[in-house]
């Protein structure tokens, strides 16, 4: 008898064979069997099928792996994964992010099982610094709480949360990805699950991801030139979606007044940014000793 999975861990992949290697290490260290992982790849080439259909997990057959022939871009991508799942709870991890914690898997079922009213689980977003040798929270905990709390709409202008990977959601509120949106896409995705009625959400206070640089796969890095741009274009979009608010004349700034106070905004956010980012300096810590060993060369 088939077991119906407690969590689909979907991975998007292009062209990053390491990171797609690093979840799937992760997951294998899980205690439990009732896992579905699905893989959906855009790649041209076939270093992370072939890297796949050799991996333990997939030859036990706890691993889908689809090839998208021809691509169909990232938000397509992401959105076919959340179609395919069948866990009761999505993690949608992307090629470029692995869990921190080789029982990451463990703590997070066990989250979910002393507090089963819940819906979302915001995961904290770790950097790397020093040459890989240290990691850091991007946020401090309270700062996510209370933005996430009070104004979940400022996401949309300063993203205090990370990307996607680092939202674990009930499947039954699970929302599609706008297709319309580049660069505002993850943002307003969270937004739209936080403003869904009687949602109920926590924050994994120790539970993080590390986040990869790889300037290669970067959906960042491929939009850098188009950034300012998109963000005013999309801003507009989303605005039709969800009403007018501060956040939104801070972001488009379409009056004369309205330059202003976004200068002044982005003048306080930096200062603020400044000082948290020293804060999470000073609180640095060592990375994992499985990093440590999967990066020797």
């Amino acid at each position: 008898m088939n077991i119906k999975p407690w969590i689909s861990i979907l991975i998007p992949s292009y062209e990053y064979p390491e990171g797609v290697f690093r979840i799937l290490n992760l997951i294998e260290l899980a205690e439990n069997s009732d896992i579905e992982c699905v893989i959906a790849d855009d790649s041209e080439s076939n270093s992370i099928e072939l890297l796949v259909r050799s991996h333990p997990l997939y030859l036990e057959g706890k691993v889908i792996y689809i090839k998208n022939q021809p691509a169909i871009g990232a938000v397509r991508n992401w959105n076919s994964l959340l179609n395919r799942a069948s866990g009761d709870y999505i993690l949608l991890m992307h090629h470029d992010e692995c869990p921190e914690h080789p029982d990451f898997f463990n703590q997070l079922r066990s989250i979910i099982q002393e507090s089963n009213n819940l819906d979302l689980v915001f995961l904290r977003c770790s950097h790397l610094a020093f040459r890989d040798t240290r990691l850091f929270f991007y946020m401090p905990h309270l700062v996510i709480v209370f933005l996430l709390r009070f104004a979940p709409e400022f996401l949309l202008l300063h993203n205090v949360v990370g990307s996607p990977s680092n939202v674990f959601v009930r499947r039954s509120v699970c929302l599609q990805f706008d297709e319309n949106l580049k660069w505002l896409v993850d943002v307003d995705w969270m937004v739209a699950l936080l403003n869904q009625k009687n949602i109920q959400w926590s924050i994994a206070r120790h539970l993080s991801v590390i986040s990869v640089y790889n300037s290669k796969t970067s959906i960042t890095k491929s939009l850098e030139s188009d950034i300012s741009k998109l963000r005013t274009e999309e801003a507009r979009l989303i605005k039709h979606k969800l009403g007018s608010s501060v956040v939104f004349k801070l972001i488009l700034a379409d009056t004369f007044l309205g330059k202003i106070s976004a200068k002044i905004e982005n003048i306080i956010w930096l200062f603020l940014f400044g000082l948290i980012k020293i804060t999470s300096y000073l609180r640095m810590r060592s990375v994992p000793e499985w990093w440590i060993n999967a990066n020797k060369k």
